[in-house]
């Protein structure tokens, strides 16, 4: 929460921009930190990578090079990325929390949220981190899979208040993302027409039952990787 409150509590009047330098977690929370400050004061923020991830370093075409970040910043340029406001256990803001309790259940994200497997994953990935960094995401995939979690969800779906599904009937899946950028897990491409500055939502799902074991997550893995998406 640091990271949260001194973006939000800081003198914004004294700077020109707001540097934020680490993983995607901490680019999150001075994002949210900035969008919900009580003057609605905001400025640019720039961003440096050091995190086990950087899929939003990445999908601005910093990557994972201190340089290039660099660069950009001694630039100076600025470029408008959307945001996208997620609820959880709420219909709508006015039932929120105040204060810091208000993040747990109203985050705005800029690479993608997930259900299903992609949280399961995101979850045991955690305390990874630390000692596997990039791999962290894919050794939790293995994990995951051994212990036989990846099961389909059923979900009803809605794209600009049009159900997808007909009625009495379900999405299946393991793997359902809202994506605003292309990477996930620490350089994968999850959706490769997403774009941060579209003012649009890609919504990836993925149904086969050949998934739902080792072998299917793991060619999954790699064609996310190495061939431009699943």
């Amino acid at each position: 929460m640091d990271t949260y409150n001194f973006a939000k509590d800081i003198d914004l009047n004294k700077y020109s921009v707001l540097v934020c330098c680490g993983g995607d977690g901490s680019c999150h929370e001075v994002v949210n930190g900035m969008v919900n400050r009580t003057d609605k004061v905001k400025i640019p923020i720039a961003f440096i990578p050091n995190g086990s991830g950087d899929d939003l370093c990445s999908s601005l075409g910093i990557g994972h090079s201190l340089d290039t970040a660099l660069n950009y910043i001694i630039k100076g340029e600025c470029i408008k990325i959307d945001t996208v406001r997620v609820l959880a256990d709420h219909d709508s803001e006015d039932t929120l929390p105040e204060g810091n309790d208000r993040l747990n259940y109203c985050r705005h994200m800029m690479i993608n949220s997930a259900v299903a497997m992609p949280a399961k994953i995101a979850n045991t990935a955690i305390p990874m981190k630390s000692c596997c960094g990039t791999k962290a995401y894919e050794l939790a995939t293995v994990w995951e899979a051994c212990k036989g979690n990846f099961k389909s969800d059923n979900f009803d779906l809605y794209i600009d208040d049009q159900r997808v599904m007909p009625p009495n009937t379900h999405v299946q899946t393991t793997v359902m993302m809202i994506c605003n950028g292309k990477y996930t897990g620490g350089g994968m491409i999850i959706n490769p027409f997403a774009a941060l500055n579209d003012g649009l939502c890609d919504v990836t799902w993925l149904s086969d039952p050949e998934i739902n074991n080792l072998l299917g997550v793991a060619g999954m893995l790699g064609d996310a990787k190495k061939h431009g998406g699943v």
